[in-house]
């Protein structure tokens, strides 16, 4: 396991992507990062994937009367499942869906909703642009010949301003984050996990103006991961 210096070398290497990022912000989570990695990466443990930075954030937001809709269901469901009122989580892969329903028995949480929707196939074999976030496709080669447009579309059960979080943590996410915005009540967050890729918003920025939208940027170190992320939240502000 890295040590310190070693630990303070990674930061410096992933920090040349991101120079502005806070190198004591990164290095005050090398405990966590540590006791991360020791742990079985079998077991879903209770912090969601995605950076230290972020998670501290919603530690300190989290509410009990918050109302959560996750895309992408696993440790996240299980950090916000006794933090707040409702949990909403769509998930694509069925085996991780039975994974993650086992653990919510297993820790008798009545409050979360989980939902298995599985992409289908498209009709054509003309390639997607995946950062279109009305193509409902995604980067990852085993789902390309894929729509996740019911996935994504789950969200539209629910009235305009119903959730106080929305994560974005899943597949086809430009699609998410513009199925998502209508969503977030004011006042309310819109969190998007991996936001160092630059077509999540390539298309969306637009649905996400600074007028109405506040950004805060996460980089650093991630849950059993030996590389870094960001992870962006923006709070709507009307």
């Amino acid at each position: 396991m890295p040590g310190l210096l070693s630990y303070y070398k990674l930061v410096k290497k992933e920090r040349k992507n991101f120079p502005n990022a806070s190198i004591f912000n990164m290095l005050k989570y090398y405990k966590p990062w540590v006791a991360s990695m020791k742990a079985d990466k079998n077991i879903i443990h209770e912090l969601p994937w995605m950076t230290f930075g972020a998670i501290e954030f919603l530690k300190q937001t989290a509410t009990p009367g918050m109302k959560v809709f996750e895309y992408g269901s696993g440790s996240s469901t299980i950090f916000w499942a006794p933090r707040v009122k409702e949990v909403y989580s769509v998930e694509h892969d069925e085996q991780w869906s039975k994974n993650v329903s086992a653990q919510m028995k297993q820790r008798n949480y009545s409050n979360v909703h989980l939902f298995l929707i599985q992409p289908e196939k498209r009709h054509t074999n003309n390639t997607v642009d995946v950062a279109d976030p009305y193509a409902y496709g995604t980067d990852d080669d085993t789902w390309r010949d894929y729509s996740f447009e019911k996935y994504v579309r789950k969200i539209e059960e629910y009235a305009d301003g119903y959730f106080d979080f929305v994560i974005v943590d899943g597949r086809a996410r430009p699609s998410c984050i513009a199925a998502a915005v209508k969503k977030v009540k004011t006042g309310g967050y819109l969190l998007v996990d991996n936001s160092e890729r630059a077509y999540y918003f390539t298309q969306t920025k637009k649905l996400l103006p600074e007028r109405q939208w506040q950004r805060q940027d996460f980089f650093g170190p991630v849950p059993g991961l030996t590389h870094f992320h960001q992870t962006s939240v923006f709070k709507k502000l009307v």
